[in-house]
């Protein structure tokens, strides 16, 4: 594969403070370093860094067949501040979403699609996934694993790109000839940046300006872009002081809340929610954005393969199934499973102020296959993703802002709305977790094989005396017949 060396990066540093002194140590045309007031003073208040890389790829012969492919990944860790700015709402774990180039016309193409899917996956992040794995949701295929993986930033495409390959939140997205790397790192204390060839830098440093705006839906953004580029001559040129608005479409609650299974073992685990009032049956949450009109509580999972969802029986009290995509049967085990499990997603059908408290969802776990050195199968599962859906006004505003990930394909739940949208994001604390130690026959293969073949050798054994019973039966009936004519 061959490719202009035309890179495009975009790094908007957050800075957490509310001043930018102190903080730029170096700047000409050529070179920028910054370090954080963290780093100074031994505060907690790092940079928080969004690293954005676009290629527009001369030629793709390897991967010709894929029309889109991006690839979600998100590590588990508690929101913070840069959350506002930087989102990445979309499950725990690995989140792949892909669809057939055009060209993809007959079953022959279609063979080739999956496999160059499954190649550019395993070089990426060092999985197999074939397409029996996957399952069909709104507008793409999707796959899910609970199991984040670090992105193997050696890789040809990411040539030239300074990627980090430790425990942060990025997406890899690839359409016919674009491909766009997109990365947030935490707790950086200093950072530099130079001009380098084929390289197109636009670094943005910016801080939270509460003193315009302090809403949800209003958020200021101040501070300086520098660009980068052999190009400038001058460093009046590359430095922009810039100053703008956000309208954010994820949002965040300040309330915390809990998931756990309970019991923990079982085949019949009930994964419950719990809102931090606890003590009542329901529970009101409070929203006062300016542009906020209609909305509705969601409750979003990704339900791994050992699991039943049972669409008639377990969906949660005061909730509609919305959508339920994957495994449909409900009797095979875990063994027989070749997809990777079910996406579902229910609505609140109580007014906003009554929202249900605990949300209790009842699972039903599949068979697993016998072990001889355990009694029990651990399966861990994705939290379930809780939040409030809202349609405001002026939602024109919302793609506008440069960190909107909004797309046609991906993002979990993000897909079955509409782009009028906005998300209030509930975070669950620290304790929470969907662990279920599902019980599983214990056997050798040893024991197995010497209870088998005593079995035959039992059941020979009866046969042989049947017959031989059969026989001498009839011998001794045949010697009473010969004296009786005898006699005669």
């Amino acid at each position: 594969m061959t490719r202009t060396r035309t890179i495009r990066q975009r790094t908007t540093i957050f800075n957490p403070q509310s001043s930018h002194e102190g903080i730029i140590k170096h700047l000409n045309q050529t070179n920028l370093q910054l370090q954080s007031i963290d780093n100074i003073n031994n505060n907690n208040n790092q940079f928080i860094i969004e690293n954005r890389y676009t290629i527009k790829l001369d030629t793709n012969q390897q991967y010709n067949h894929i029309g889109q492919f991006r690839l979600q990944t998100k590590f588990n860790r508690t929101k913070d501040l840069g959350d506002k700015i930087f989102p990445t709402e979309f499950n725990h774990g690995i989140n792949l979403y892909i669809n057939p180039h055009s060209r993809v016309q007959t079953e022959e193409d279609v063979v080739v699609f999956h496999k160059q899917v499954k190649k550019l996956l395993y070089e990426l992040i060092g999985i197999e996934v074939d397409n029996s794995m996957l399952i069909n949701n709104h507008n793409s295929l999707y796959y899910h694993n609970v199991n984040p993986i670090n992105l193997n930033t050696t890789h040809e495409l990411f040539k030239g790109m300074k990627l980090l390959e430790e425990d942060d939140d990025y997406e890899v997205i690839l359409n016919d000839d674009k491909l766009v790397i997109r990365q947030v790192v935490r707790d950086v204390s200093s950072v530099q940046f130079n001009t380098e060839e084929g390289i197109y830098k636009e670094i943005g440093l910016f801080l939270i300006d509460n003193s315009i705006s302090n809403t949800n839906d209003d958020i200021v953004l101040a501070g300086l872009r520098v660009i980068l580029d052999n190009n400038n001559e001058s460093e009046s040129k590359n430095v922009h002081q810039t100053m703008f608005h956000i309208k954010p479409r994820h949002r965040y609650l300040n309330t915390s809340i809990h998931s756990e299974i309970i019991p923990k073992t079982g085949l019949h685990p009930i994964l419950k929610t719990t809102f931090p009032n606890n003590a009542n049956t329901t529970t009101t949450i409070n929203i006062t954005d300016d542009d906020v009109e209609e909305c509705r509580l969601y409750y979003y999972i990704n339900l791994e393969s050992s699991f039943i969802f049972d669409q008639f029986q377990s969906i949660p009290e005061n909730f509609n199934l919305i959508i339920n995509n994957g495994i449909k049967n409900l009797e095979l085990p875990n063994y027989k499973i070749q997809n990777w499990g079910n996406e579902i997603l229910f609505e609140s059908n109580q007014p906003f102020s009554n929202v249900p408290n605990p949300i209790e969802f009842t699972l039903h776990s599949r068979y697993q296959l016998p072990n001889q050195s355990r009694a029990y199968t651990k399966i861990s599962n994705s939290l379930p993703m809780i939040f409030v859906g809202c349609n405001v006004n002026e939602a024109n505003l919302l793609d506008k802002s440069p960190f909107d990930t909004h797309s046609s394909i991906g993002g979990n739940y993000e897909v079955y709305f509409t782009p009028d949208t906005v998300f209030y994001h509930f975070d669950h604390d620290l304790e929470s977790n969907v662990v279920v130690e599902i019980p599983n026959g214990m056997s050798r293969f040893e024991d197995v094989n010497y209870v088998t073949t005593l079995a035959v050798v039992v059941g020979m054994g009866m046969v042989l005396v049947a017959v031989l019973m059969k026989v001498l039966k009839r011998g001794g009936t045949g010697e009473v017949v010969s004296k009786q004519k005898k006699n005669e």
